[in-house]
């Protein structure tokens, strides 16, 4: 989850690039749902701030992290399954 939320401020910083805002508040999405059914989304938001405490000032390390869980998830039918939903969600009204 932190590496999503932390991908998700810097494609909004610059030239603030939407699709990827979109992309990765979709992942947090999956993220949340899943942690949210398994009961674990108050120790995962514990963790979320360590890691983001962690890694705010090392980039290249948060890079590779966000690499890790993209890869995961791609991998995941859950995720695979859920996909489009989760685009719509993200999306901004129309």
């Amino acid at each position: 989850m932190a590496a999503f939320n932390y991908a998700g401020y810097w494609y909004a910083q610059g030239n603030r690039d939407e699709r990827g805002i979109i992309e990765m508040k979709a992942r947090s999405l999956f993220e949340m749902d899943n942690l949210t059914k398994s009961g674990r989304i108050e120790m995962a938001k514990l963790e979320s701030f360590e890691l983001t405490k962690r890694y705010v000032k090392d980039g290249k390390a948060m890079t590779r992290l966000l690499a890790d869980c993209m890869t995961k998830q791609n991998g995941s039918a859950d995720f695979v399954a859920e996909r489009d939903r989760l685009w719509e969600r993200a999306s901004p009204p129309v």
